[in-house]
């Protein structure tokens, strides 16, 4: 689980959104507005140092929610996003609840 702003684009038509869950395969995102299922477009995300932009396509749609699968024209880009999900999760280890004493 995550929570991060992804700029998504598909045809003539760009939104801001969040990703809420991410794996090295794909992303469900919440969307604004909705998108097409078997849609082709591109995923902006900028986390810490990296900027990436890779191809997806829309899985599934559910209200508020869309699921992306990655689709990689490169290795460069499935080891970036290899790398942001890595980074994410070490994130994620510290980000825990506070215990009292």
């Amino acid at each position: 689980m995550v929570d991060f702003p992804v700029q998504l684009s598909i045809g003539n038509s760009t939104q801001l959104g969040r990703c809420k869950e991410i794996s090295t395969d794909g992303m469900r995102l919440e969307l604004c507005d909705q998108v097409e299922a078997n849609s082709i477009g591109s995923l902006k995300m900028n986390y810490e140092s990296l900027s990436i932009e890779v191809g997806v396509r829309v899985t599934h749609i559910v209200p508020s929610f869309a699921g992306l699968k990655f689709v990689f024209e490169s290795d460069r880009q499935r080891k970036d996003v290899e790398r942001l999900v890595t980074l994410l999760a070490a994130s994620a280890k510290f980000a825990g609840p506070a215990q009292l004493d």
